[in-house]
């Protein structure tokens, strides 16, 4: 009858009935319960022993592991076995505290059971819960003969706890076969409630006594390679890699300045001539017209000892033609020519105006500055000594000797990729399978480059005690991902369904989405703090912005003598204009 009653719950399907001889001592059926609890609790249980309250009779005790109110390990008395009349459970028939047992520990099965797994409310009662230390979900600590818990897991374990109503029993789980297959093992075999431990979703699992109620995040599986390992690097980016992007900006925008404002000087400058050559660009077009004119101006006088007329030349004047017809593009190439030359320190002829001049002084000590920095700072590359480039690429790994390893799971992505990509397939050839827990001393001791799980590997990175510095993580890129599930229980467990909506729920509400928020922030903090050349670099931010604010300043001299320039010839102007058939006496 207690076997009918309990198979009609599709959960259980098993019956131990253990026998006494005489009446138990006090405590001793809980012990039994507890013991069996502790071993496995996917078996119902039932002891049988004579009564104390009434002859000829024994008592029937039994504990439920899978009622919806409470997986709890004491002995309840269910029933009492009259000999010759057969077992009677609690019932009707019953007064008193009996009656009051039936409410508690209802033996009812269908709709109503089923419905009351999937609303389970445990009412405070304790589950097992088994863990691990994995790094970045859960880590702990022992006080007082019990554990405590701390990081993204205990948060989720903790917001399942108020959801259900639980609390949990922690038991650090220890298995000879060490890392997660031992406590999978206890989780199939019903030795804990509930693993609190991260993975992700594989085909052998599916073939365990176990289940995943939900997914919660995805992992990236990516490649770290320690600090020993390398490439050697290339002259040109001994060269040039030093500089970022920024110095490049800055150079390239000194060059375009300073190629405007020399094409804007030069082609103010050509306005700011000698009056003989000014008035004739602004009065006389008979110049450039009539050049035998000009020919006769070069002949006709000779120069006297006293006094002499100077005529303007026929050179003069083609120069002045010449000048005249300049277009924007030719004025142009001037200038850039003019700026470049200056800073490299090839012989240009003499500007016009003193504004040039003077910016054109200065441009030269920026080049000086500019090219001493550069010297001064590649000397010391090539004087030091030549390190290795850190392996950023999958594909400079697969090219490069360092040998590979990674767990057995990783390997599993490795192999599917490998099937269509020639690197990964180079990569998978020789790769080895690592055994559990050693991976971090191997990185550690830069003995091979590995595979796995992104946040880890960066989290090893970041570590304050060091111990991996200089592990080069690829952050950017991902090999693959995988569904992680946060808990693993027993199949057919009545927690499967309340854990699923309650870790669903702390998705709606934004717990899941604070969490994978901090995993980006480590990874922005990484990529930040990965440019070990960044401190090297001869012309950064710092060193070059004097140079600039100096820049700024004689940008401004310039354009203040370019201005005197100006109102000195605007004064000029206003002396009458000397005509070409009229001589220039020079005393």
């Amino acid at each position: 009858s207690l076997h009918r009653a309990y198979s009609r719950w599709p959960l259980s399907r098993y019956l131990l009935v253990l026998a006494l001889p005489r009446p138990p001592a006090p405590g001793a059926v809980d012990l039994v319960f507890s013991t069996v609890w502790t071993m496995t609790s996917h078996l119902n249980v039932a002891l049988v022993s004579w009564s104390s309250e009434c002859a000829r009779c024994a008592d029937v005790h039994a504990y439920w592991p899978f009622h919806p109110r409470c997986n709890d390990s004491s002995g309840l008395l269910v029933g009492r076995w009259r000999l010759g009349a057969g077992l009677h459970l609690w019932g009707d028939l019953l007064q008193g505290a009996g009656q009051r047992r039936v409410g508690a520990f209802p033996l009812e099965a269908g709709p109503q059971g089923a419905r009351a797994l999937r609303q389970l409310r445990l009412a405070g009662c304790p589950l097992r819960v088994g863990f691990l230390n994995f790094p970045g979900y859960v880590t702990s600590a022992a006080r007082d003969m019990s554990y405590r818990i701390w990081n993204v897991g205990a948060d989720l374990l903790d917001v399942c706890q108020r959801r259900i109503n639980f609390t949990s029993q922690l038991l650090l789980a220890t298995h000879p076969k060490g890392w997660d297959f031992g406590l999978v093992d206890h989780a199939a075999e019903g030795g804990i409630d509930l693993a609190l431990i991260p993975g992700a979703f594989d085909s052998n699992l599916t073939k365990r006594n176990v289940s995943m109620p939900v997914a919660y995040k995805q992992w990236c599986y990516t490649w770290a390679v320690p600090a020993a390992f390398g490439l050697r690097p290339a002259l040109y980016w001994r060269l040039t890699a030093e500089f970022g992007l920024y110095t490049w900006a800055l150079l390239a925008g000194s060059l375009l300045v300073a190629s405007l404002v020399a094409t804007a000087l030069l082609t103010l400058a050509s306005t700011l001539r000698d009056d003989g050559v000014a008035a004739a660009r602004r009065g006389h077009l008979a110049i450039c017209k009539d050049e035998k004119e000009a020919q006769m101006w070069h002949s006709s006088k000779s120069v006297d000892s006293q006094s002499y007329t100077a005529k303007p030349s026929s050179s003069v004047a083609r120069k002045v033609c010449k000048n005249r017809t300049n277009t924007p593009r030719q004025t142009d190439g001037v200038a850039s020519a003019l700026v470049a030359s200056t800073l490299v320190g090839l012989p240009t002829r003499q500007p016009h105006g003193d504004a040039l001049r003077v910016f054109l002084v200065f441009w030269l000590y920026v080049g000086i500055v500019l090219t001493t920095a550069y010297t001064a700072a590649l000397h010391s590359l090539v004087a030091a000594p030549v390190g290795l480039r850190p392996v950023s690429t999958p594909e400079e790994l697969a090219d490069s000797p360092i040998p590979v390893g990674c767990y057995p799971h990783p390997m599993l992505h490795l192999r599917g990729i490998a099937a269509f990509s020639p690197t990964y397939a180079k990569l998978y050839r020789r790769v080895q399978v690592l055994p559990y827990m050693f991976l971090e001393d191997y990185l550690a001791n830069a003995t091979l480059a590995a595979i796995d799980r992104r946040d880890w590997l960066v989290s090893l990175a970041i570590d304050p005690s060091g111990r991996h510095r200089g592990l080069h993580v690829m952050h950017q890129h991902c090999m693959s991902t995988a569904s992680v599930f946060p808990f693993l229980l027993r199949r057919g467990s009545p927690l499967e369904p309340a854990l699923r909506h309650a870790v669903l729920l702390t998705g709606q509400v934004g717990l899941l989405t604070r969490w994978e928020r901090g995993d980006i922030d480590v990874l922005r903090r990484y990529s930040l703090e990965q440019r070990p050349m960044a401190k090297l670099k001869p012309l950064g931010m710092r060193q070059m912005s004097p140079i600039f604010f100096v820049y700024a300043a004689f940008l401004a001299l310039a354009i203040g003598v370019l201005v005197i320039e100006l109102h000195h010839q605007g004064r000029s102007r206003e002396q009458p204009l000397v005509r070409p058939s009229e001589s220039i006496e020079i005393r």
